[in-house]
Parts: C-alpha cells; sequence; structure tokens
C-alpha cells in the first residue's frame, strides 16, 4: 500500500496524484526541477529512504527559494504525525538549507502549521492550493510592473497552443472578430438602424453622438432609445440584417482576418465549442468553407455528436431573409431580461464553458458586466493560475497623444486586472493610421494554429 494508515487504497493513489498534478503544474519551466520519489539519507541517523517529491531549486508559486522534500500522507493520525515530525527534524538537520513539508489530506490532530524555525510545515491541500494562487497573482503583479517583457508573450502563446492540444477548449467571440470580417462597429450599427426610421424623424444616424452622450454613454441605454423608434420587430430584424452583411471583408480562403483562423483552429485543435455574442453567421460560413459541421444554436435543443455547437448568446440573424432568425438582445430591455435568470439556457452554456474548458476570448471590450460576472466565478484553475486567454489590442491610454511612461502602466494595470478575473492577456499592435486594422490579431491567432500543429504532428 502507498499509506499504511488508510484503508482505502484507491483514495490514497488518488490524492497523491492530485498533488503530484498540482505541484507539477507551478513549476517555472527552464528555472526549476521536480524529481518523484527522491532517495535522501539523514547522514548523522543513517537513516535512508525516500520523499514524494524534491524541489532542488524550491518553488516560487509556494514562495520557497530553498531545496524543499515534499512528503504526502492522507489521514495525520497521531503516530504517523510523530514518525513523520522526527523523520523531518532529522531530515532539516542534516540538509540546513533545505524545507520539509508534510502535505495531507486530513486530521483531527491539532498540529501546528511550522516547526524547527520554519524549516518543516504540516499543511492541508486547500490551504497549499489558496497559498499557491496568492503567491502567483502577488508574482504576477511585481512582474507586470516591471520593464515590458515580450518574452513573457512568447511563454502565453506556447501555453495557449499546449492547451489547444491538451484540453477542452471553447472560444467566445465578441464584435472585434465581426469588425474584423467587415460588419460595422457597435456605434455605427445604432447609427444605421437610426437612419431612415419614421419613428425617429426628424432625428439621424448623425444626431447619435449627443443622443449617447444624453444616455450616459451607456451602450444599452443607448441602444433601447435607438430601438424604440420600431414598431415592428421584423423591421428591425431586416434593417439589422442589410447593414450587418452590407460590406462583407471577410473571403473565409487565406483571408488576414481572424474568423477563418479560429475555424482553422477549430477544425484541427481540441475545440468543443464557440459561443458569440454577434448576430451574424460570418464563423458559420468559414466553418462551412473547410467542411466543419456545425449547428448555430440561438435556444434550447438537442446537438449531434459530430457538430460543433455555435452559442448565439444574442441572438441570430441569417444572411438569408426566410430562414429562422432569433430576435436580437440589443438593448437595455432584452439584457434585463435575459440575464435575470440566471438559468437561463446561455448563461448555463457560458458558465459550463468558463469552468470546465479552456477559453480564448476574441473581439471582446470586457465590458458586458455580465460575463465579467461569470468570470469572477470560474476565475483559476486547480494550480491557482489564470484559465483563460483574452486577445487585446493594445491601444495607448490616449491615442492622440500617445505617453510610454503611463501607457506602461496603464497596460499592466489592466494585466493584473484581468488575471483577476482568470484571463491571461494576449496582445496585438494597435495601428493609429487604421482602427479597424486587426491584422496582427490574425498574426497571433496564425502563430497559435502552427504551434498547436506542431504539437499535434
Amino acid at each position: 500500500m502507498i499509506y499504511t494508515d488508510i484503508l482505502n487504497n484507491e483514495f490514497a493513489r488518488s490524492f497523491e496524484q492530485e498533488i503530484i498534478n498540482f505541484l507539477k503544474s507551478l513549476i517555472v519551466e527552464g528555472q526549476e526541477e521536480f524529481v518523484y520519489e527522491p532517495s535522501f539519507i539523514i547522514e548523522h541517523s543513517g537513516y535512508e529512504g525516500k520523499g514524494d517529491i524534491y524541489f532542488p531549486k524550491g518553488l516560487s508559486a509556494l514562495d520557497v527559494k530553498d531545496p524543499l522534500m515534499i512528503e504526502i500522507k492522507g489521514s495525520l493520525l497521531l503516530s504517523i504525525y510523530s514518525r513523520e515530525i522526527k523523520k523531518a527534524k532529522d531530515y532539516v538537520k542534516s540538509n540546513k538549507n533545505s524545507q520539509y513539508w508534510v502535505i495531507y489530506s486530513h486530521s483531527k490532530l491539532n498540529i501546528p502549521e511550522w516547526e524547527d524555525n520554519n524549516k518543516i510545515r504540516f499543511i492541508k491541500l486547500e490551504k497549499l492550493k489558496e497559498i499557491a494562487k496568492q503567491t502567483i497573482s502577488h508574482n504576477n503583479e511585481i512582474s507586470q510592473d516591471s520593464v515590458w517583457q515580450p518574452e513573457r508573450q512568447d511563454v502565453l502563446i506556447k501555453r495557449a497552443a499546449k492547451c489547444l492540444k491538451d484540453t477542452k477548449c471553447s472560444f467566445i467571440l465578441g464584435a472585434g472578430v465581426s469588425v474584423d470580417a467587415g460588419s460595422p462597429s457597435w456605434d455605427e450599427l445604432l447609427k444605421q438602424i437610426m437612419d431612415g426610421v419614421a419613428g425617429h424623424y426628424p432625428l439621424k444616424g448623425t444626431d447619435y453622438s449627443n443622443i449617447n452622450s444624453r444616455c450616459g454613454w451607456s451602450a444599452l441605454i443607448t441602444a433601447r432609445y435607438v430601438v424604440d423608434g420600431y414598431f415592428k420587430d421584423d423591421d428591425l430584424i431586416q434593417k439589422m440584417r442589410s447593414i450587418i452583411y452590407k460590406n462583407k471583408k471577410c473571403n473565409y480562403n487565406n483571408s488576414p482576418t481572424a474568423i477563418p483562423l479560429i475555424a482553422e483552429i477549430t477544425k484541427v485543435c481540441n475545440v468543443e465549442s464557440l459561443l458569440t455574442f454577434n448576430y451574424d453567421e460570418f464563423v458559420e460560413e468559414a466553418l462551412d468553407k473547410i467542411g466543419v459541421k456545425y449547428v448555430p444554436v440561438y435556444g434550447k435543443g438537442a446537438i449531434a455528436d459530430d457538430e460543433k455547437p455555435i452559442y448565439h448568446i444574442h441572438g441570430y440573424i441569417s444572411r438569408y431573409k426566410g430562414r429562422i432568425d432569433s430576435y436580437p438582445v440589443l438593448s437595455e430591455r432584452e439584457y434585463h431580461r435575459l440575464y435575470s435568470d440566471d438559468f437561463h439556457w446561455s448563461n448555463v452554456e457560458l458558465l459550463h464553458a468558463l469552468t470546465r474548458n479552456t477559453c480564448f476570448l476574441v473581439g471582446l471590450s470586457m465590458s458586458d458586466p455580465n460575463l465579467r460576472r461569470l468570470l469572477d466565478i470560474a476565475r483559476y484553475d486547480d494550480s491557482g493560475r489564470a484559465r483563460h486567454f483574452i486577445f487585446m489590442r493594445k491601444e495607448p491610454l490616449d491615442i492622440s497623444h500617445p505617453d510610454t511612461a503611463k501607457d506602461q502602466k496603464h497596460w499592466n494595470n489592466v494585466e493584473r486586472q484581468f488575471e483577476q478575473l482568470g484571463l491571461n492577456i494576449i496582445w496585438f499592435d494597435y495601428n493609429p493610421a487604421d482602427k479597424s486594422d486587426f491584422t496582427d490579431l490574425a498574426v497571433k491567432l496564425k502563430g497559435i494554429l502552427t504551434q498547436a500543429n506542431a504539437i499535434i504532428v
């Protein structure tokens, strides 16, 4: 048996494996080492045996800079504690610059956490994870306030590619990917919705900025103002259809835009689902082009095993009139109806993806309070580090007057804030000459696809 003090041998194995996997996930690649079942000798006592795990260079995620020996125990009984404390004291006496930790599942004993000048520690797994989470967050804050390091982005891209191979993944898509494919921005969409509508005469799209300011610069309140000019739902949907599909830039074939690359990643990597806040079917068209089966979901319904679900969280408007459409969540009114129900299918699917999968967020401004709420619920993976990846454009704080010091501090603060939401930022370049230029987003996605393909092969 692995542990003589545990009757259930299967629990012992699973508990040990859980800790091993957790500790291995904390290692900084290329800087720290992990040794499983290391042999060691306590010289003055003649004791020879094995520990469970050894970190010869310490473990920064636990704020340990000394060599660290770890012993794993399940139930910590008095006899086991007595044996372990003796072994630990002998070990640190012979290895003066080392620490000895005992990680356990549960105990009814009142055990002091630290012994022997903080060289020996008895700690429960739950507390160990909490320490790791806090230490990683603190270390991120320190590193993010230092000089910008491009190699950190390279590490994130490698991690993202590995996740696409090793874990179940989901894409969560916002307006940016549709703008990249030729659709208007949110503000431009609302401006065009206003134009030529009897319910708004004599107001026009040119009055949009002033209207937006009177609505407190709130996208949802302004949208409610605009939508209320339509007396028939069908009229609004038809107007939006004509606007969304007016300027189709994306040809879905070697295009320098994000959607074809997202489709290709979906085809060759471990992508379980796509969730989009967009009304269009650009993603569906891109998947059609490369022969990937999918099903658009904008309500409850069954999904076949060989189909990729594309969840349209805020509604669905087909390119062609006559197909089934779903009324868009466009304004404050629909938004409140949707998110007043925590068990609405869209909330359930979002939370499912955020808690069980590695998510890639593309084209999102991160101003949606409901998405931020769900991210806070599912923010960390089991290792205590940010689980998901978000692609963000690296815009200066003041676009008209860039300031290197201020911009760097701003980007650092954004990274820290997003890390608290469980998000790693992969930055792409901002083109001040063309605000609609998302070329570098495609470059970053292409780089991740290339590395993922290399891993898969």
